[in-house]
């Protein structure tokens, strides 16, 4: 019960046992769903007032069934009427607030229990006596109920409104057999004291209301601001680390693209895809590998152009009739077109009878 006005029915139970059937059973059917950590003071504030309005709904629902018998049993016949139409108001209280239509739960309670109250009152069969009067004073508890459910101003309202339920009957009611007071004294007994009463009560409960309502918003906007604090912390905390992860994905970027401009060209930037610059990283090792892949075919074409000059400069030389090199393999595509034309040049010289030692080597190059 402390928790509903501390705000810690919005957390979980303290432990699994206490609090257990308000949670699991009562809670789930009949109080709001509770907000999310992140949720607005006036939510959290719905929230809390929603589950005590479950928990008066359930002492009413008993205190209604267990009157019902009694009033069944009783003179005045109306009682039960109320006591079921009250029942059936407390039903419709539980849906809608479940549905989170707090006030409105809240209002139909007060007011349905007022009026009930007032009808048993008023259409008791013995007439208006001195113990009816004194009966003015259970008028109290809707006036209680609207400091429990509804807003602290509301209170004033009931207890006008009991004040002159207590005017009207004791000037329309029929006084009971033998009942022959004077009017001023069931005016003080009937009116005076009930309207004291009530405004004592609503005077108090509107204090004691607004000062708990006050501190409860004191104690959410400190939470709040904790939360605030929180939250700005754990942001803080990771755009510290982002940053950290930014220098040193940065620096191995760095440190990559020295170690190409040094000339290896095998070196990569070693980022994952979680990495924030990883589209940075992987096109730059895209960059990397056409780059090495531009290397190597560049090599390969200078490699080629220096065996067709070879293979020219032999050629030449064998035309002049002069004493030409043998020509060694460099692995290129000049290769087969050395030994193409070396082959068809010793057959000629065969069939010529020349005697020249061939100019193609089979000897692999170092």
């Amino acid at each position: 019960m402390e928790d509903q006005f501390s705000g810690r029915g919005l957390q979980a139970p303290r432990t699994a046992k206490r609090g257990s059937f308000w949670n699991k059973l009562w809670y789930s059917w009949t109080a709001p769903p509770l907000p999310a950590a992140n949720a607005s003071l006036q939510m959290r504030e719905n929230a809390r007032q929603g589950r005590l309005t479950s928990i008066v709904i359930f002492i009413l629902i008993f205190l209604n069934l267990g009157s019902i018998p009694s009033a069944v049993a009783g003179l005045n016949r109306a009682l039960s009427v109320v006591l079921i139409v009250s029942v059936a108001a407390l039903v419709l209280a539980v849906f809608l607030n479940r549905r989170g239509s707090v006030f409105w739960a809240g209002l139909i309670i007060v007011l349905v229990h007022a009026i009930g109250i007032m009808l048993n009152l008023f259409t008791t069969p013995t007439g208006l006596s001195f113990e009816v009067i004194s009966s003015f004073a259970i008028l109290i508890i809707p006036t209680l109920l609207a400091a429990a459910l509804l807003p602290p101003l509301a209170v004033f309202v009931l207890a006008i409104l009991s004040t002159v339920f207590c005017v009207f009957a004791i000037t329309t009611m029929p006084h009971a057999v033998g009942f022959t007071a004077p009017m001023s004294l069931i005016i003080v007994q009937g009116v005076v004291l009930p309207g004291v009463v009530q405004g004592a009560t609503a005077g108090i409960s509107f204090l004691w209301v607004s000062s708990l309502q006050r501190a409860l918003r004191e104690r959410d906007q400190a939470e709040e601001v904790i939360r605030l604090e929180r939250d700005l912390s754990e942001q803080a905390e990771a755009m510290a680390r982002q940053k950290e992860q930014l220098e040193q994905s940065i620096d191995m970027i760095l440190h990559t693209q020295m170690r190409v401009a040094n000339g290896d060209l095998n070196a990569r930037v070693p980022l994952t895809s979680e990495n924030v610059l990883w589209p940075v990283a992987g096109t730059l090792n895209n960059l990397i590998t056409r780059l090495q892949r531009s290397y190597t075919a560049g090599k390969q074409l200078e490699h080629t152009k220096a065996s067709a000059d070879w293979l020219v400069s032999i050629l030449r030389k064998r035309k002049a009739g002069q004493l030409s090199p043998q020509y060694t393999r460099t692995g290129t595509m000049i290769d087969p077109i050395a030994m193409e034309l070396f082959t068809a040049s010793e057959l000629q010289r065969q069939v010529s009878g020349e005697q020249q030692p061939s100019a193609f080597s089979e000897r692999r190059p170092r």
